[in-house]
């Protein structure tokens, strides 16, 4: 609306809003529209508004609006915590839940893992093949060891922002 204009000075207020094929549009009590897209949409969208001078005089106007696509982080299901008897053996760990982030994008994913007890938690392996959803990770333990440790697993999307997931 900043840049409609009365030829009489009249004050111009808002009395209608078309909603955008891919987005809400809301009209604020300050005389400002706000355009909300749909979630995960990009592309071209437009929506009309009118105003009124209050005196019988009104316009429509046109406003187009291009929204960017922007990177959703990947996604990874909680894990769980593990107790497991000293001397154990090879534990395997299933992973679930692993995507890009969104229905619309496609990246290849790596899938890494991490431990903070390298004494105790040895032989650290994930097998992930991208685009799978689950995964595994695989470690032993130490001979004779005890103790605790976080091992966290990480999922990237390889985007330039928002392109991590970390779960432990």
């Amino acid at each position: 609306m900043a840049n409609d204009r009365d030829p009489d000075n009249d004050p111009l207020t808002i009395v209608s809003v078309t909603q955008g094929a891919n987005g809400q549009v809301t009209t604020n009590l300050n005389g400002t529209v706000t355009y909300s897209p749909a979630t995960n949409f990009f592309g071209s969208d437009q929506f009309t508004y009118t105003i009124s001078d209050g005196q019988g005089g009104s316009a429509t106007g046109l406003v187009s609006v291009t929204v960017s696509p922007v990177n959703d982080p990947p996604t990874l299901d909680a894990l769980s915590n593990l107790t497991i008897d000293e001397d154990a053996g090879l534990q395997t760990v299933n992973l679930s839940g692993i995507s890009s982030g969104a229905p619309n994008e496609s990246q290849t994913l790596t899938v890494t893992a991490s431990n903070s007890n390298p004494s105790l938690v040895t032989n650290l392996n994930v097998g992930y093949a991208s685009p799978s959803a689950t995964g595994t990770v695989a470690f032993a333990l130490a001979p004779n060891a005890s103790g605790s440790a976080t091992i966290t697993v990480m999922v990237n999307d390889g985007g330039a922002s928002n392109n991590l997931i970390s779960r432990s």
